[in-house]
């Protein structure tokens, strides 16, 4: 039996760059034991397999990581897996947008793809979740360990406060008030044990950080993500927090609709 594969440069239009992906565009009749031994002999992060669904433009999307254990939801898996299906030829390259959805163990996520001249220009997603917020949190001293930070002084950004988003695609924010104590910041493993997180928080913590307006009056955020099963030197892809991200932002934020930029 042979498959197809891409493998897949998300958030980049620089080859060997960005996110890999690896998409399996074709993947009727494979089971999931097969996907998650295949997902470990490849080793990517991300390994994405799509399989037909029983309506026009609707796919299934198994996605595991790369020790083959399932994942609920990413959000740069979702570009790639929507722009492989242009490369592929599985959907014919359009010029203008298409539209189909991918089905996740967290639901239905819209995709849309954008062409060119026959070349796939830009691939975005769109759901709808719901969240809850629970404002129980490790002291502003504890923060501040497990992200060894000096003190707990740099907590925080105008408007925000460290929150538990609580839901299909939970996560810890914790607003700083710089990228300089951004990119210092670093995560503590003992510091998480010794504090209230293993039984209150996530698996995963995103840091963020006010990085300025962009001209058209759009807010501009850096943003890392930090948790239990990353080690200290990787830099994932954000992605996966931005449903999280964006509803953590629209708790103070008085615009309607909220435009922001995460990096």
């Amino acid at each position: 039996m042979g498959l197809e594969f891409h493998c897949v440069d998300a958030f980049t239009d620089t080859p060997y760059q960005g996110a890999p992906i690896l998409v399996f565009p074709q993947a009727d009749g494979l089971v999931e034991a097969q996907m998650r031994r295949i997902a470990r002999e490849f080793g990517y992060s991300d390994t994405v397999f799509l399989q037909t669904a029983d309506r026009v433009n609707q796919w299934h999307m198994h996605l595991f990581g790369s020790r083959g254990t399932p994942q609920p939801f990413a959000g740069h898996p979702l570009v790639a897996a929507g722009a492989t299906l242009i490369h592929s030829g599985t959907l014919p390259a359009v010029d203008g947008e298409t539209a189909f959805k991918f089905r996740l163990p967290i639901g239905e996520v819209d995709l849309q793809v954008r062409c060119e001249s026959g070349k796939v220009m830009h691939s975005a997603f769109r759901m709808d979740c719901d969240l809850a917020v629970d404002a129980y949190v490790p002291s502003t001293a504890d923060i501040a360990a497990i992200l060894s930070l000096p003190d707990g002084d740099f907590i925080g950004m105008s408007g925000h406060v460290p929150l538990n988003l609580m839901g299909p695609m939970s996560c810890f924010i914790v607003p700083l008030n710089d990228t300089a104590t951004l990119r210092q910041a670093s995560f503590d493993r003992a510091a998480w044990a010794r504090s209230s997180a293993t039984a209150t928080l996530p698996p995963q913590l995103l840091a963020i950080a006010p990085a300025g307006m962009q001209a058209d009056g759009t807010l501009r955020l850096e943003a890392r993500l930090f948790g239990l099963d990353i080690s200290a030197q990787e830099d994932p892809p954000i992605g996966s927090a931005m449903p999280a991200l964006a509803s953590f932002m629209a708790l103070s934020e008085p615009a309607d609709p909220l435009r922001f930029v995460a990096t």
